[in-house]
């Protein structure tokens, strides 16, 4: 068996060796359709498996290439902040390591892929969290458009580069689990499409159910309202309750998790002495698009706060509302937090915005805490909401108040299984850039 990298070192302490030194130009990673990335059937087999290796490991090196050079093209005082100086290293050792990596040409191999991936995916958990606290150290040496514009490249690409990792080790986790061979008897007459839609292993689902992610997204939102403030509203799921659509589940729990929160505790805060009015969450189905929207009696964004409520850098002290620290940080459900290993050490009574929510927890997992969120001037993560809804093209967030009454939040988000959106070419993400 030949070695599956040119170095002899192991590539998982390779993520901790010194980085070298990018090439000065690369070119721009290039589109990566939806369908490429996805089986054609629900057992991938050996030969289908070893294709996604492949492309895996020349997909990565280019969108890590180019953090590379985006961190390489901030200020220096803003670069050689440790915060960002970490991300930065992090993202070169891990172009280092997968570009080391040759062929993948047999089960083996892919498993030994596979536990690289595993290692780079989790070496880069606090990278969001981690620049997060960087940026609020630089904040006087950088301009907030040129910190938004660098955080939404930031996020942007890491959703993209989890994308396809995460695609994989999904594929290669449903071959090693497959104990029988599909038969060919029940795939002969099955179209292509059909195979592809039967419960395929990976990130989409392509039977996604979003009423059943939003009252689950509620149940986990409306125990940490409960815990915090004392009290929840009740969730009112109207609409094409039953609608099913392709999507990537775990990007739709971020959203409604996030939109949850801010309207859960709106809805508490404007009703201390009565109980909070419900919240109301409408779906609709079209052929090509889910549609929601997500209405509250919360009291509505100030016209003074509404143009900077999708701004990284907005914010306004909590001690103006009474609070310390920024909110409910030491409330029961802080134990919670998923994403805290970084321990950035926070200064106490300081309140960043977004920042001090991202420092706080990880990008997609740490969903623990209403830290920063409601409709007072904090723009909680909304921000990364509408990154999240936006990643696919046509998905939309939108958020219209009616100030001292309420606010309708309205997501759309395609159906990555609908003809023209995924299944016929058209890259996932921006301008079908991963």
């Amino acid at each position: 068996m030949r070695p599956l990298c040119r170095r002899p070192q192991s590539l998982l302490r390779a993520l901790h060796t010194s980085p070298s030194t990018p090439p000065p130009f690369s070119p721009p990673p290039q589109p990566v359709p939806l369908s490429t990335l996805l089986p054609s059937s629900p057992s991938p087999s050996l030969p289908a498996l070893l294709e996604s290796a492949n492309r895996t490991r020349l997909l990565l090196p280019p969108r890590l290439r180019r953090r590379v050079h985006a961190h390489e093209s901030l200020p220096y005082i803003v670069a050689s902040n440790p915060y960002i100086a970490r991300v930065h290293a992090l993202y070169a050792n891990a172009l280092e390591v997968l570009s080391a990596v040759g062929e993948v040409g047999d089960e083996q191999e892919n498993r030994e892929f596979a536990e690289v991936l595993v290692g780079v995916v989790r070496e880069h958990t606090q990278n969001i969290p981690t620049l997060a606290r960087g940026f609020r150290e630089c904040r006087p040496y950088i301009s907030p458009s040129s910190t938004s514009a660098f955080l939404d490249s930031a996020i942007h690409d890491r959703i993209g580069i989890r994308l396809i990792a995460e695609q994989h080790l999904a594929l290669s986790l449903s071959h090693s689990s497959s104990s029988t061979p599909t038969s060919p008897s029940s795939t002969s007459s099955a179209s292509p499409q059909a195979l592809t839609e039967a419960s395929t292993p990976g990130v989409i689902d392509w039977h996604c159910s979003p009423a059943r992610i939003l009252r689950a997204c509620a149940r986990f939102v409306g125990d940490l309202c409960e815990g915090t403030l004392g009290a929840s509203p009740e969730l009112v799921v109207e609409g094409d309750v039953d609608a099913t659509f392709a999507y990537a589940p775990v990007h739709i729990e971020y959203i409604l998790t996030e939109v949850l929160k801010n309207a859960y505790r709106a809805s508490v805060e404007s009703s201390p002495s009565s109980p909070p009015p419900p919240v109301h969450a409408t779906l609709s189905r079209t052929p090509s698009h889910l549609s929601l929207r997500i209405r509250d009696r919360g009291g509505g964004v100030s016209p003074a706060h509404l143009p900077k409520l999708f701004d990284y850098a907005f914010s306004t002290a909590s001690f103006e509302d009474g609070e310390e620290g920024g909110g409910m940080e030491g409330g029961p459900y802080a134990a919670q937090q998923v994403g805290g290993a970084a321990d950035l050490g926070e200064e106490e009574g300081v309140d960043g915005g977004l920042f001090a929510e991202l420092t706080g927890r990880g990008l997609q997992t740490g969903l623990g805490t209403l830290s920063g969120l409601g409709y007072r001037g904090r723009p909680g993560s909304l921000p990364l909401a509408r990154l999240y809804a936006s990643y696919f093209p046509g998905g939309v967030l939108e958020l219209v108040s009616v100030y001292t009454h309420g606010c309708d939040v309205f997501i759309r988000l395609p159906d990555l299984g609908h003809t023209g959106v995924g299944g016929a070419g058209v890259g996932v993400g921006k301008e079908g850039v991963i």
